[in-house]
């Protein structure tokens, strides 16, 4: 089922767990928000004793242009800029990255999902809010960010 609100379109997207207690995590990792932004779906499910009620966030994650030390480095090339600043598909996966599972689901090709089940160090075990989300989307982001710049493809600037 597709519906629209102004000038948005969205879509039904089934989450593959529903856990009393959980929350699902949906990043869509789609360009309509903007550059480097992926859209978030958060949703916690009720149990029968701590959350009495669903919470439902819709989130734009955006992860800022990397400014500063311009003047150390002269000529670089676009693809060298590209790799110490982040290309917009790079930053969009680690602005969502409390959504990564590493596989598609439901022949999504631009949606990850993760559910974090009760008991987890990412579940609260209460009713979630806005102040969670504030918390917990950037330290998934920034470890990616951290992550990828340690361990990814090693790139040498010639200049």
């Amino acid at each position: 089922m597709n519906a629209s609100k102004g000038n948005v379109q969205w879509f039904r997207y089934e989450t593959p767990i529903c856990v009393d207690g959980s929350i699902s995590c949906i990043a869509g990792h789609r360009d309509f928000r903007g550059d480097r932004c992926t859209d978030l779906t958060i949703f916690q499910m009720p149990d029968n004793g701590t959350i009495i009620a669903p919470s439902l966030f819709q989130w734009n994650s955006t992860l800022d242009p990397i400014v500063g030390n311009e003047d150390g480095f002269q000529n670089l090339r676009h693809v060298d800029c590209t790799h110490i600043y982040g290309s917009d598909d790079f930053t969009r996966i680690c602005a969502g990255a409390i959504s990564w599972t590493g596989y598609t689901m439901n022949q999504q090709t631009t949606v990850q999902t993760t559910p974090y089940l009760v008991g987890s160090p990412w579940n609260l075990d209460r009713v979630i809010n806005v102040n969670d989300i504030q918390n917990l989307i950037p330290r998934f982001s920034i470890s990616a960010l951290a992550a990828l710049n340690d361990n990814g493809p090693s790139h040498i600037v010639l200049n």
